[in-house]
């Protein structure tokens, strides 16, 4: 499995079935933390916005250079996909 930038998502349950199948922690209980968490989405986004500096002078001095503005951007349209299909269900 290949992923450019975030871990491999699976549901809840198949993570609590799969840390059960280790043999040793057989008391993992999920649980659904949407409602904890939905707001995080976009705020990731949202503090980007508002300090970009970060970004923008590493588009500058980093060896990646601008490619650095293109994966920023990428990110930016994954949080909020990823923001709507937590948010539908």
């Amino acid at each position: 499995y290949k992923e450019w930038a975030h871990p491999y998502f699976i549901s809840i349950e198949e993570y609590e079935r799969l840390m059960t199948k280790t043999g040793k922690l057989q008391k993992v209980k999920g649980e659904n933390w949407l409602k904890e968490t939905i707001a995080a989405w976009r705020h990731s986004i949202w503090v980007g916005v508002w300090d970009p500096w970060i970004v923008i002078w590493k588009g500058f001095v980093s060896k990646m250079g601008p490619l650095i503005w293109w994966k920023t951007i990428r990110e930016i349209v994954t949080l909020e996909r990823m923001h709507r299909a937590f948010d539908c269900g």
